[in-house]
């Protein structure tokens, strides 16, 4: 009895020790031969700097997941992606439940061209079935192996995950133009763009559905709405967002401080571009920079930061254009005309240096020059519905009787018109404007009433008050005049 107790006791006191050095040897240990031996000879001081640091964390600490995770990001946000693969895939050996090294192994890969990005998202998949995103990648990746019921599954999951992501649609949408099902097609597309108004791909599919299925006023109608949109419509990233966060250099802060600019928080834009500028002057953040401080009713600097984006990038129409807008703004009219002319001899196809002269011409009385501003702005771009309409409201509107022309108004008008079905207050407005220069006040009245509906809809209330100005003015057959401004003209 008393031996087997000695058995025991000593048993209860070494299984532990036993256990331990199992886990141990079962528990993946860091590969320090996988961490790569990057060239920092070109980089930027303060991403040399968090670079290095991060490598000395790992060769201090080779077992912790996140720190070769950590490296993996930092080498890739900074543009050593290839250096970042292994780094990503070793924090992945080492921590394979974590959805993130998966995710961002195939991202890398992606971004490669690189097929295996396939295989990876589908690991990803496994351990985070609620991203929408990743469901995305993995159709996109499906549709171009023409792979389309695996992809069509894909986006369905990528719906179910997120009801409201418009990039499903479009891919449900491509895949059954690619099949001839031209009806669910357009469903889809017109279920993207409720999501999304400003999702240009569902909008140029729309365009060849309506082509295929010979609607040639509805192609044209989804086209005109095309015009102006953002050329790629980027796919909501949690993640990628997240990691672009560590990003150190010039070109981040840049970055960041520009979406920023975009988004209308201009306080954080300021943060990023002044870090930006003490790395590395450009044009372009002095520019963004300007835009910031005016969003934060700060002139002064505002006007610094333009000037100098202006002086740096002399031929750059938006650089002139901006600080003309904001010179002109502060009481500097002459000034901010010079810059904003210079911008529109650059480039008449250029929306706000074109539109702010024609203004400026217009608040002087100078209709003939406000006429020659549009004609120019059309011949260089022929498609501008700003210019297109400006043009013809001038026309019908200008008080100078000899520059007056409402037949080329007309024109215009019903060419603007059909492309918005007339569904548009404004293209209905011009109409009627036309009309009444034509002496038919009693089409002018019908139309305006029309347009007061559409605007009354759209709960848009400067309009509706613009629009019974005129109301009242048809009513008393009287045509619609501009006038000049008398602090200008006078």
């Amino acid at each position: 009895m008393e031996v087997d107790y000695l058995i025991m006791n000593t048993m209860k006191k070494i299984l532990p020790l036993f256990f331990a050095l199992f886990l141990l040897q079962c528990t993946p240990g860091g590969d320090l031969s996988q961490m790569p031996a990057t060239d920092l000879s070109n980089a930027e001081p303060q991403v040399k700097t968090k670079i290095e640091g991060l490598m000395q964390l790992l060769r201090e600490n080779p077992d912790e997941s996140n720190n070769w995770g950590r490296l993996g990001i930092n080498l890739f946000v900074h543009g050593f992606e290839s250096d970042a693969l292994p780094c990503l895939q070793e924090a992945n050996r080492l921590d394979p439940e974590n959805f993130r090294w998966a995710y961002l192994s195939a991202f890398a890969y992606g971004e490669k061209g690189d097929e295996r990005a396939l295989d990876w998202y589908q690991k990803a998949q496994v351990l985070d079935p609620n991203y929408a995103p990743l469901y995305i990648k993995i159709g996109r990746m499906q549709l171009i192996r023409d792979q389309h019921d695996a992809a069509q599954r894909a986006f369905y999951q990528a719906l179910e995950a997120d009801p409201n992501l418009s990039h499903g649609y479009v891919g449900l949408g491509e895949i059954a133009f690619e099949r001839e099902e031209i009806d669910e097609a357009i469903n889809h597309l017109q279920k993207a763009i409720s999501l999304n108004p400003e999702h240009r791909e569902a909008y140029a599919l729309l365009v060849s559905c309506y082509r295929k299925n010979g609607d040639l006023q509805k192609a044209r109608l989804y086209a005109a709405q095309m015009e102006g949109l953002p050329k790629v419509t980027s796919l909501p990233e949690p993640l990628v967002n997240e990691i672009a966060k560590e990003g150190v250099s010039a070109y981040w802060y840049q970055l960041r401080g520009k979406q920023y600019v975009d988004a209308g928080l201009p306080q954080a834009a300021v943060k990023e571009l002044e870090a930006a500028l003490k790395i590395q002057e450009s044009a372009e953040t002095h520019n963004n920079l300007g835009i910031a401080y005016a969003g934060l009713n700060k002139p002064r600097e505002a006007l610094r930061h333009l000037r100098k984006a202006a002086a740096m990038k002399p031929d750059k129409v938006d650089f002139l254009s901006n600080l003309g807008a904001m010179l002109f703004e502060n009481g500097n009219h002459e000034e901010g005309v010079a810059y904003i002319r210079d911008a529109f001899n650059l480039d008449p196809g250029f929306n706000e240096s074109t539109l702010n002269l024609a203004n400026y011409y217009q608040k002087k009385g100078q209709w003939k020059d406000a006429i020659a501003v549009y004609r120019k702005g059309i011949i260089a771009d022929q498609n501008n519905r700003f210019f297109l309409y400006n043009l013809a409201w001038l026309l019908v509107t200008v008080p100078v009787k000899a520059l007056r022309d409402s037949e080329e108004a007309m024109g215009i008008a019903r060419f603007i018109g059909t492309k918005s079905d007339f569904k548009d207050p404004e293209a209905v407005d011009l109409l009627a404007a036309v009309y009444a220069e034509a002496g038919n006040f009693k089409a002018a009245s019908d139309l305006i009433k029309d347009a007061l509906k559409l605007a009354e809809g759209n709960d848009d209330v400067l309009m509706v008050n613009r629009l019974k100005q005129r109301e009242s003015r048809y009513a008393q057959k009287r045509p619609w005049r501009l006038q000049a401004d008398p602090y200008f003209s006078g």
